[in-house]
């Protein structure tokens, strides 16, 4: 990092999500290509609440020496958090560097947003204009949201602007997602007002109308064209491709640089700057020959082979955890991860933490103020060196010297349980399994170094072991943010169930719940408010199981509870009945300006196979959107 080259500061959380990876991949490429040299600061995961492993994380924030990078790119909707975009935007004033803000403004920065506008236009005027369609029907989302008279306003413009009158008969609501959109079709239908042409002012609705009409024998493209936004994956994979507006990533990544390059140039310094969306014409507008199904089945084998490659790499992680608990000093802990690390790598630990080291420090100079960090593990290009001591300030640069490299690197925090360790910083593989990978690693090897910790200064190190081993687990079996099983979660608890359910000749009972208004909750007080609903959610479901329950999230707003009793249905009552007490108490008591509750669908039978289980779920499915329906007409009536 010589003093005549550009470093760029890149920060980011949930480092293996689609999204994020993506974009640091193209950011990637683009930085190479343009010579940039670049520093990722990533966090595993979300900052939803200040648990755990929002302390361990928020350090890769707070941290940073600003005065090594001459611009910073900070993903500020990923992040969220307003103490650590505070950390990140304080910390560049300080140093007198550009803070480049994605999506989500911070005073101070500079404000990067996405438009869609001129792409939705284009789409408009594709359908209007070139297919001629003899009547065009419109999807909106919510009534009255702004967002999604954004979106209307637009198709009435283009409508305008080539002489069509627009019909207020034709406009529908589909509220942005499946349920609303799934009414709105229905309503069509009733209407009997088919169109030759839907736009839709999403994808997920583009999808639901899709699929509707194909049910009732109306073919897409070629009797109705449907389009969407947004260019969310599901509509790549659907049959037809949904035509639609999407974000060009390649794109974004290139833009992101060049926008840095030319602010640090004095060529164009804005406070505000816009990337804009692509029309993406595709085969639900009869543009494109049909190519989903190749593309769905590609997808579906590189998921096999990602999928694959991540399960032998968990496996792997166990296996060095099981090592590294046994060993005896950070020698042996560095030929270890010698043996399981997959890439140019450093792991510095706080020379503060005593008790890591069984040998008396002894750094020298300016390292000898105790802010330091000592390097126990040091691999690239096949060769190994145990012994270096960083300056906390100048850790990043001198680190990224030493890799010999202008390829970009990536630092994560490393921690376990609150306590922060220090730091693996990697150079980066440009693949998304790299991501994943040294994710893991990171998970694994702050749960090993807290079990190896706790085994030199407690005698119940075993203890501590299982604890660190079901943490890692549950990343791959429970909802982080509710607390409840996932799906995969649910299903492999569930076997278990049905094996005492048929021992005992009890009952087994499905509880399907689906949480009431999430949508409008988050649209009218925030994202972080829908997060505080969702966990009281599963609270209330958690409060009221027993050890023959279990509880879990599907997705989105969909949670499903399985139990076994000697009545299934009376013990089903029983649960209901605890749980919407708890959320009673909690609507009465939490100051909270919305309502959290739900709409419920139970089943029973005498299970005895997993095949029974997909059967009682429906079932439940079905009473529970009966319920859904007259609690509607029961607020609806009630208002009135």
């Amino acid at each position: 990092m010589e003093k005549d080259s550009i470093t760029i500061a890149i920060c980011t959380a949930y480092a293996t999500e689609e999204l994020v990876v993506t974009r640091l991949i193209n950011l990637y490429n683009a930085g190479v290509k343009r010579g940039i040299k670049e520093v990722i600061f990533a966090a595993s995961t979300g900052f939803f609440t200040e648990n755990a492993n929002y302390t361990g994380d928020i350090n890769v924030f707070k941290n940073i020496n600003y005065d090594d990078f001459d611009a910073v790119i900070c993903f500020s909707e990923i992040i969220k958090d307003e103490n650590i975009l505070g950390y990140i935007s304080k910390g560049a004033a300080e140093a007198g560097i550009p803070v480049f803000m994605l999506e989500r403004h911070v005073d101070g920065c500079i404000d990067i947003n996405f438009d869609y506008v001129s792409a939705f236009e284009d789409l408009c005027r594709h359908v209007i204009e070139k297919h001629r369609p003899e009547k065009i029907n419109f999807m909106a989302g919510i009534k009255d949201n702004d967002f999604s008279k954004g979106r209307e306003n637009v198709f009435r413009k283009v409508m305008k602007e080539n002489g069509r009158e627009v019909d207020e008969r034709n406009i529908y609501y589909g509220g942005f997602w499946e349920v609303p959109a799934e009414a709105a079709m229905k309503q069509m239908f009733e209407d009997n007002n088919i169109p030759d042409a839907l736009i839709c002012a999403n994808d997920a609705m583009a999808i639901v109308a899709s699929n509707m009409l194909m049910e009732r024998g109306y073919k897409v493209p070629e009797d109705v064209i449907v389009t969407g936004m947004d260019g969310i994956e599901r509509a790549r994979w659907h049959e037809p491709e949904i035509t639609t507006c999407e974000i060009d990533e390649v794109m974004v990544g290139e833009y992101l640089v060049d926008m840095v390059l030319d602010w640090l140039d004095g060529k164009r310094r804005e406070e505000k700057y816009t990337i804009p969306y692509v029309f993406k014409k595709s085969e639900s507008c009869g543009c494109v020959l049909n190519t989903s199904y190749h593309f769905a089945a590609d997808a579906v084998f590189e998921m096999f082979d990602r999928n694959r490659e991540n399960q032998l790499y968990q496996v792997n992680m166990y296996e060095m955890q099981a090592e590294i608990s046994n060993a005896e000093n950070l020698t042996e802990i560095c030929n270890i991860l010698y043996k399981y690390a997959f890439t140019d790598s450093y792991i510095a630990l706080d020379t503060g933490i005593s008790d890591f080291f069984e040998f008396p420090l002894r750094p020298d100079g300016d390292e000898a103020d105790g802010n330091a960090y000592y390097v126990f593990y040091q691999a690239w290009i096949g060769s190994r060196n145990f012994e270096r001591f960083f300056r906390s300030k100048n850790m990043y640069k001198d680190m990224c010297d030493n890799f010999q490299t202008d390829l970009p690197v990536i630092v994560f925090p490393l921690h376990f349980s609150g306590d922060f360790y220090g730091y693996v910083v990697s150079r980066v593989d440009p693949r998304p399994m790299f991501f994943n990978k040294i994710v893991m690693l990171n998970y694994a090897l702050g749960n090993s170094l807290g079990v190896y910790r706790a085994k030199k200064s407690l005698m119940n190190s075993n203890v501590l072991l299982e604890r660190a081993n079901n943490m890692l687990a549950e990343l791959y079996v429970k909802d982080h943010l509710t607390k409840v099983y996932n799906r995969r979660g649910f299903y492999n608890s569930i076997k278990h169930m049905i094996l005492e359910c048929s021992e005992k000749k009890w009952e087994l009972f499905i509880i399907s719940i689906d949480m009431d208004d999430l949508k409008g909750i988050n649209d009218k007080y925030g994202h972080s408010e829908g997060d505080i609903a969702l966990k009281t959610f599963g609270e209330a479901m958690i409060s009221a199981a027993n050890e023959h329950e279990i509880c879990s999230r599907f997705g989105g707003d969909e949670f499903v509870i399985a139990g076994i009793a000697e009545d299934g249905n009376k013990r089903a009552r029983e649960y209901t009945g605890q749980m919407f007490a708890y959320l009673d108490n909690f609507n009465k008591t939490s100051g909270k300006p919305y309502t959290v509750t739900g709409s419920i669908g139970i089943s029973v039978t005498k299970a005895d196979s997993d095949a029974a289980i997909d059967e009682m779920m429906l079932a439940a499915d079905q009473l529970m959107y009966e319920n859904k329906k007259e609690r509607k007409k029961f607020r609806s009536n009630s208002r009135n």
